[in-house]
């Protein structure tokens, strides 16, 4: 499992949408340049942006693990306020003016991890036809396209393929180009809540600055946006520093509304959040605070 905490600091005004800066690890363990350190600092006192920091990976820093792994019991008999705690520590590595009282959420995935060191992406040998794109680690999304065109090309040179008769023929209709969902914006410049009579203009997620049109172009995509989540996950509509408390009801109008549904699935939880809630109330900021104050942060 890797957690990950989200953090907030401030939102920033010269940028049309919130900006998440996401390292494998913390500053502090890169060593050849140095200044980089400095300066990666000092951007983010310029332009308050907000900060994400993502324990992953299989490589140790600073004496801990930024993984856990689930067939080592020490690693998994960690309580919420340990892994809590090492999450602050990495926190305070990668920005020493870390606030603790800004966390907005938390979360965590799971790797599939093998014991070759590398990737399967194979014909199985066991069973003709069947390939396997297993084991994939951390930089997956990024290697998808790579990995898809070598599953392609094994397919095509696969005998046991050619035997059922399986060929590819490029299909000459497909754009791999998406038009986007987002459109670019200055500021609240042309925008603002609750706007009756343009869509375009009407902003849903004030965090984000998601408009309700915007939402609307997800929700009509080929691919189905039936829920709150599926909608955040292609609008940023819930991912803004109240965390969908603004949003998430208009946004489940807006699907009701369009596809005719009577209900519509929200933001699931705790789903892998190990906060005590979604909402954070000062108690528990307070919590984390006196938590981080306790490891001498």
């Amino acid at each position: 499992m890797s957690p990950t905490l989200a953090i907030c600091p401030a939102h920033v005004s010269k940028f049309s949408r919130t900006t998440l800066w996401i390292l494998s690890s913390p500053i502090s363990s890169w060593n050849v340049h140095t200044g980089m350190r400095h300066q990666f600092h000092t951007l983010l006192r310029k332009l308050r942006m907000c900060v994400m920091v993502a324990l992953c990976g299989s490589w140790e820093t600073s004496g801990h693990q930024t993984a856990r792994d689930k067939y080592n019991p020490k690693a998994m008999s960690q309580s919420n306020e340990e892994i809590i705690a090492t999450l602050l520590q990495k926190c305070r590595e990668l920005v020493p003016a870390f606030d603790a009282t800004k966390v907005i959420h938390s979360f965590s995935g799971s790797r599939a991890k093998n014991s070759s060191g590398d990737w399967i992406i194979e014909e199985s040998v066991k069973v003709p036809g069947f390939f396997q794109a297993a084991g994939i680690d951390s930089p997956g999304l990024a290697g998808s396209p790579a990995i898809a065109a070598h599953v392609v090309s094994l397919v095509q040179k696969s005998a046991a393929c050619a035997e059922r008769g399986l060929r590819f023929k490029p299909n000459t209709n497909f754009n791999p180009y998406r038009k986007p969902i987002i459109r670019p914006k200055n500021g609240w410049k042309g925008i603002k809540i609750d706007c009756k009579d343009d869509a375009a203009k009407n902003v849903v997620c004030k965090c984000e600055k998601v408009t309700e049109a915007e939402i609307v172009d997800a929700i009509h995509r080929p691919l189905p946006c039936l829920s709150t989540q599926a909608v955040r996950k292609r609008t940023r509509a819930g991912m803004g520093h109240c965390q969908g408390k603004f949003c998430e009801p208009r946004v489940k109008k807006i699907i009701a509304r369009e596809l005719g549904l009577k209900s519509v699935a929200g933001r699931p939880w705790p789903a892998s959040s190990i906060l005590p809630a979604r909402w954070l109330t000062d108690e528990h900021k307070e919590a984390l605070q006196n938590l981080a104050t306790k490891m001498g942060l």
